[in-house]
């Protein structure tokens, strides 16, 4: 009966015994192994080689080209199909330029999709509001181009693979040999640590037959890992279109005005339509609108400005007043009774001018109307756009006022406390005018109502405020005690850019740093000459700020202050009547202000519109050839009419996906993705040009396959179990045929050409 064989088990408890006797390795080729005199391998005992070039048949291409693409599976499946196959010789390397065609290919699709990339960022794509598809899918859209930049990636990471493994295997087996560690460099390339790993060192620093070879296989493999580890971000930064507003044309506007007209250093009744201001109700003077400021700003103060559990709560900050054929957002800030950081600490307003705002809304819809155009003659995007935003930069009214009061007597006649603009605390201060002491003495006496009577500072506080106000309030019908404020304000031209929403033709916009919350003005506009330019104004202009209402003997500034209950009986409420007399004074110098020039309008008809049949939108859009940027002039004004018109220049953003140049992180990535492109032109280029391709050894089981069928060489002592140095990883191995067989062997000098793997040959 045989015996039975060993069991494994058995000897488990002497695998680590030194006495087990180690086994020899085989000897494939049959010939001793012969040492050179310096550790390299002797190649003189090899058979010379008697295989002869083949014909490539088309079974041979393509078995190559699925290789190239790692579809050998298909071969295998469908050749088992017809017959039983069997391992037996290949081709190891092609000299075909219709095989080393197809292998190109593998290329194409990475390259073609870098190209794509390129058209669309350095076109300048625009999108629109959503991507292109089903409506309300852009998740799932997304989630598509993260699939499409992996798969960008693995394609990319195919194609440098091939470039390193073609590099390696050129030199490994038709030329002298490589180092050891470069074998396996083609499936590293991804992985960032290659470079401080143990098979780079041994590249940058192991033999090869030439200084050139050398230098050129470290900048490749250097340059291809680089690749590998950065086409993957890139292509995701590429491929992902970018959400914002981009530039989209716009216009020069042309005013029949000059900017003295519109925007004047003095105001006074010059800048207004006269006497005919005197009684409110036309919509041309500075007092236009007054009862809008009353019914929706003014008389919410008393409910808006209360503490409530200890906290102030803050006033609205704007309201829409109407222009001429728009609507104008006037900012206000209405200053808070207790200092604190959270509120309002001064009283300022701000406004676009009419002319301005008129402007802006009318060129919104004419930007609109382009841009429909425009898409329906294949131009632009615009008009599949998210949202839009206009913007044209301006001087606007901005003011600042600040009031100080006494209680005094009707038979007093002491002279006013002002705030004192010349300090930044604002400290009181006494003014003696011959005016202001004149209306006081001829309007106390008999004084039923408020009364407000505006006057020419001296000329020490022009450097800091526009025009001075003293108000007089009789508390009420029991005593004989008046309430006197004195206020200065400080009017100014600022320029800000003034937005527009077009549905709601409405011009809105406030200057830089306009806001003001804290406790102390130094460094705000406030003390800052350079802000804007201040105007001084005249009584003569200020006048027509309060006029008579129509109808009655009223003044508009006794119906505001009798809406904000500055006045009426039992309202009395300290100082914060002070904060709300501020806000009524901006309100009604702002309001004003903005309705200089009542006449002013746009000029110029729109160029080539041709009873709108012309290509009229292009004015509006940005100019030709870009894609995203500002407008040029879309109206007819001659030269002559330029040098006596005012010019605006409208800008016109669009928001939605686009790709774009502009982004730095986009430009880089591009810069990635056409370095690789740059490489695996060249590679294809040389590929088909020279007809070489292979694709033997680009997987670790084929390297294993080629090593077991190779002998050992004493350099390799002792590294069955991994590396401890790099001294075996540097040194040279050549794939050399011994008769029709081919060997992995360590070579120091010259491969024999009788042992040089030849093209279009097989080997088993």
């Amino acid at each position: 009966m045989p015996a039975s064989p060993p069991s494994w088990s058995s000897h488990i408890e002497d695998v680590d015994r030194e006495d087990i006797p180690m086994r020899e390795n085989p000897e494939p080729t049959g010939e001793t192994f012969q040492p050179t005199s310096t550790g390299g391998e002797s190649l003189s005992l090899l058979h010379p080689q008697t295989n002869t070039r083949q014909q490539i048949n088309l079974a041979a291409r393509v078995e190559n080209v699925l290789r190239h693409y790692g579809l050998q599976f298909l071969y295998i499946f469908f050749a088992n199909i017809v017959h039983v196959i069997k391992e037996r010789r290949r081709i190891v390397f092609f000299q075909d330029r219709p095989s080393a065609a197809l292998a190109a290919l593998l290329h194409f699709p990475a390259i073609a999709a870098t190209i794509v990339l390129a058209y669309f960022i350095y076109g300048e794509y625009y999108i629109g509001g959503e991507l292109a598809g089903p409506s309300g899918y852009d998740k799932e859209k997304f989630l598509g181009l993260q699939f499409a930049a992996k798969l960008h990636e693995l394609l990319m990471l195919a194609s440098l693979s091939t470039v390193v493994f073609t590099m390696v295997r050129q030199e490994l087996a038709l030329g002298q040999g490589v180092p050891f560690g470069s074998l396996s460099a083609g499936l590293q390339i991804s992985e960032i640590s290659f470079f401080w790993s143990p098979e780079f060192t041994a590249i940058c620093t192991g033999e090869f037959s030439a200084v050139w070879k050398k230098l050129f296989f470290i900048a490749t493999i250097f340059l291809c890992t680089l690749l590998g580890v950065a086409v993957a971000p890139a292509s995701a930064t590429a491929m992902h279109p970018v959400y914002d507003f981009w530039p989209a044309g716009g216009t020069d506007i042309w005013l029949n005005s000059t900017a003295d007209q519109l925007f004047p250093a003095i105001l006074d009744d010059s800048h207004t339509l006269g006497s005919i201001c005197a009684t409110s109700g036309h919509d041309a003077c500075p007092s236009a609108q007054w009862d809008t400021l009353t019914g929706e700003f003014l008389s919410q103060l008393p409910n808006d400005d209360q503490i409530v559990d200890n906290l102030e709560r803050r006033t609205p900050g704007s309201l829409n007043v109407r222009g001429r054929n728009s609507m104008l957002t006037l900012s206000v800030d209405v200053r808070a009774p207790v200092y604190d950081s959270f509120t309002w600490n001064y009283s300022v307003a701000c406004i676009p001018h009419v002319a301005v705002a008129d402007s802006i809304v009318l060129n919104s819809e004419f930007w609109d109307l382009a841009a429909r155009n425009s898409t329906a003659h294949g131009e632009y995007r615009f008009q599949y756009r998210a949202a839009e935003a206009f913007s044209l930069f301006a001087p606007a009214p901005t003011t600042h006022a600040r009031c100080q009061s006494t209680i005094q007597e009707v038979g007093s006649l002491t002279p006013p406390v002002f705030p004192d603009f010349q300090d930044i605390e604002f400290p009181p201060i006494t003014i003696s005018d011959v005016n202001v002491q004149n209306w006081l003495s001829s309007t106390l006496p008999n004084i039923t109502r408020p009364e407000l009577f505006w006057f020419d500072l001296p000329t020490a506080f022009t450097k800091n405020a526009s025009i001075g106000a003293v108000i007089a309030i009789p508390n009420d019908s029991a005593t004989s005690s008046v309430e006197i404020w004195g206020c200065m304000i400080d009017a100014r031209w600022v320029g800000m850019n003034v937005g527009a929403d077009r549905t709601g033709r409405i011009a809105n916009g406030q200057p830089q740093g306009f806001h003001i919350v804290g406790t102390t003005p130094a460094g705000t506009w406030l003390t800052l000459g350079g802000y804007g330019n201040r105007a001084t104004i005249r009584p003569s202009f200020a006048q027509y700020l309060n006029p008579t209402i129509a109808s009655s003997n009223v003044t508009v500034f006794q119906e505001m202050a009798t809406a904000s209950k500055l006045w009426g009986p039992g309202t009395f409420n300290g100082s914060r009547s002070t904060s709300r007399l501020e806000a009524t004074l901006n309100l009604m110098v702002t309001n004003g202000m903005a309705r200089t020039a009542p006449y002013v309008t746009q000029q110029g008809n729109i160029l080539n519109y041709d009873n709108g049949t012309g290509p009229w939108w292009r004015g509006f859009m940005p100019i030709p050839p870009q894609v995203f940027g500002p407008g040029g002039n879309a109206y007819d004004v001659t030269p002559e009419q330029q040098k006596s018109f005012y010019c605006m220049h409208l800008h016109c953003l669009s928001q939605g996906y686009a790709y774009n140049r502009s982004s730095t992180a986009v430009l880089l990535s591009m810069v990635i993705l056409l370095v690789y492109a740059g490489v695996a032109t060249t590679f294809v280029t040389w590929s088909v040009v020279s007809g070489f391709c292979s694709s033997s050894w680009d997987s670790t089981s084929e390297l294993i396959a080629l090593a077991f069928r190779s002998p050992s060489p004493p350099v390799l002592e002792n590294t069955a179990a991994g590396f401890s140095t790099i001294d075996s990883l540097r040194r040279r191995y050549c794939v050399v045929a011994d008769g029709d067989q081919i060997q992995l062997r360590h070579v120091e000098g010259k491969v024999p050409a009788q042992n040089r793997v030849r093209p279009n040959c097989k080997y088993g």
